[in-house]
């Protein structure tokens, strides 16, 4: 039977190229840090903005064009930067909490260091048939009624998701957890922009 899928929402896992060197380790590491989301992150907000790390930025802005440009289609007159971004740690038994990325188009992470059992966890909110409020027994999930995916993501993998989604990180008691964790939104000549409406037919009201 023929399905077609409406708007699906892609979710990104893609290897960074670019190596952390030991001294760009010790700079985040080192870096003033606060409490947020339950977990120790750094108070500059705009921690990939400082020239040490301008090739990471430049690598994690790369991945973010894949996935604006060729998983989403956007033309090369709009792109996506990173606005805000942070090293984030999870020390043992913190736990990130659920939270989304406001301001944003794209969030994501760029895993340095992982537990062996700390996946990404990205709530789906499928609530089908959304205009009438129930819930009905499912028997087995699929991709049109899953609440929620994990992403078991490797070390020096970038993995990017719209900024939207909510999403947590349970870490184990015993481990730690390092990432850079950003949000970016789209720049530039909208002009070509195309009304996707325009070549619809005009729907005609018969119910009077």
């Amino acid at each position: 039977m023929p399905i077609l899928n409406i708007n699906p929402t892609a979710v990104l896992i893609e290897p960074c190229q670019v190596e952390l060197s030991e001294t760009q380790l010790d700079f985040l590491r080192n870096s003033t840090q606060t409490m947020m989301n339950g977990v120790s992150v750094t108070k500059n907000h705009n921690i990939l903005g400082i020239p040490e790390l301008n090739n990471i930025k430049t690598e994690i802005e790369r991945i973010c064009n894949l996935y604006l440009h060729d998983i989403y289609g956007a033309s090369k007159d709009v792109y996506l930067t990173i606005t805000t971004s942070v090293y984030a740690n999870t020390k043992n038994g913190m736990a990130q909490r659920i939270h989304k990325h406001s301001n944003s188009i794209v969030a994501g992470c760029m895993y340095i260091t992982k537990p062996n059992n700390s996946p990404l966890k990205i709530l789906c909110n499928h609530s089908m048939f959304r205009e009438f409020n129930f819930e009905f027994p499912i028997d087995h999930e699929t991709v049109y009624n899953q609440g929620m995916i994990s992403i078991d993501a490797n070390p020096k993998d970038v993995v990017i998701f719209p900024g939207h989604l909510f999403h947590y990180v349970d870490n184990p008691k015993d481990e730690f957890r390092e990432v850079i964790g950003f949000s970016a939104f789209v720049f530039g000549d909208f002009n070509k922009s195309k009304d996707n409406w325009s070549s619809i037919p005009q729907i005609v009201d018969i119910c009077h």
